[in-house]
């Protein structure tokens, strides 16, 4: 009630954050076990924390106590942050993708795996802009739109890829500064395809 009571006070933050929690989500991922404990809410941003141990409860406190007390600053986009570096397509593949059939410009989450550098020096500029909250490279990283350039098999591997390099960036920062934590935002854009209750009439 205290988290929706300052939501309702605040219009810069009442869409960055639900006011309800949804399930901690554990999957497997590399072999290292995983966790995630976010928050879902109507713009798709998700509250994540993502370690190799189990995520105390600590950090969820943190966030509500510091939401109680200030507007905590999210950061800016990342497309338009990738394209300040004007990636070629070589930089695109990388070498993990470099006989890839399908030109991968512009699919901008796939550089979590082939430009991991490019993805955190995007994360530190904002960190040291003074941004609380970042949001991982994956705007686009589902099935379905990883399909239009034939990566959908690395769906996963992808957002885990940018939820770890997110949160390495963050405790970079909050490790230098713990008075100031950092958190991440998981993204999740809409995909391209316009779903339908009505497999046989689309759009109804």
């Amino acid at each position: 009630m205290r988290l929706r009571k300052h939501l309702a006070g605040n219009p810069w933050i009442s869409g960055l954050v639900s006011q309800k929690w949804a399930d901690l989500a554990n999957f497997w991922a590399c072999g290292t076990k995983v966790r995630l404990q976010f928050q879902a809410q109507q713009q798709n941003r998700l509250l994540i924390h993502l370690s190799d141990d189990p995520m105390p409860n600590r950090s969820v406190d943190d966030f509500e106590q510091l939401l109680s007390e200030r507007i905590l600053v999210l950061d800016g986009a990342m497309g338009t942050m990738i394209q300040r570096f004007s990636p070629t397509e070589t930089d695109y593949r990388g070498d993990r993708f470099a006989k890839h059939p399908i030109d991968l410009k512009n699919a901008g989450d796939v550089l979590a795996l082939t430009q991991p550098n490019m993805i955190s020096d995007i994360h530190r500029q904002y960190l040291a802009a003074g941004a609380d909250i970042i949001e991982t490279d994956s705007f686009n990283a589902n099935m379905i739109s990883m399909e239009e350039f034939g990566l959908a098999d690395f769906t996963h591997e992808i957002n885990v890829a940018a939820a770890r390099l997110a949160r390495r960036a963050c405790d970079e920062f909050t490790s230098s500064n713990p008075k100031k934590p950092r958190f991440v935002a998981g993204s999740i854009g809409p995909t391209k395809v316009l779903l339908s209750f009505n497999a046989d009439k689309p759009g109804y």
